[in-house]
């Protein structure tokens, strides 16, 4: 007997199916469940730099999967695969040293960026990259340093997105009763 049920909303996108089988409620019984899933977000602002563990983006434009964590300021992995990443800071005026910052992936650095020490009114530094994210793997801004004239409006922003899942987690549970 076979099962399959799908739920498609604004939020969350999963496909599931369900396999029963067996000759009789005393034999073997064996049931599959399969999932997949979507994830994306877009948030502006920033609150907390120089220096700080991470940097977070209090405003959110678009949470699919509700995967990024306002308070924490990370990105939350709950469908493995690959995923992109882009930020972008833009250094307020000319006095300000430069803005410098790291792509963070598990609490490693993985992407550094930082904006020009320049005379110029403003500046922004910029990062795009692609991760391959396992469940529970976080992504965030952090490790930031240089000064704290940083907009804290639509100028600055983190997204994030799943390009692809990996093949589709299989999870089998089998019960078998002599």
């Amino acid at each position: 007997m076979v099962f399959a049920v799908s739920d498609t909303s604004l939020f969350t996108s999963y496909l599931m199916v369900f396999v029963v089988s067996g000759t009789s409620m005393f034999t073997s019984y064996l049931m599959v469940f399969v999932v997949s899933g979507t994830s994306m977000f877009t948030a502006y602002g920033v609150f907390t730099i120089n220096g700080s563990s991470s940097i977070r983006f209090p405003n959110v434009y678009f949470n699919m999967g509700n995967d990024y964590n306002v308070t924490s300021g990370e990105f939350v992995c709950r469908v493995p695969g690959a995923y992109w990443f882009s930020v972008r800071l833009n250094k307020i005026n000319r006095r300000a040293n430069e803005v410098r910052c790291n792509m963070m992936v598990n609490g490693r650095a993985r992407i550094r960026f930082y904006t020009p020490n320049e005379d110029a009114d403003h500046s922004s530094a910029s990062a795009t990259a692609c991760f391959h994210l396992s469940i529970g793997d976080r992504v965030n801004i952090g490790q930031c340093g240089g000064d704290e004239h940083v907009f804290s409006g639509l100028e600055t922003c983190f997204s994030g997105m799943l390009v692809t899942h990996d093949l589709t987690r299989v999870i089998i549970f089998g019960f078998f009763l002599l």
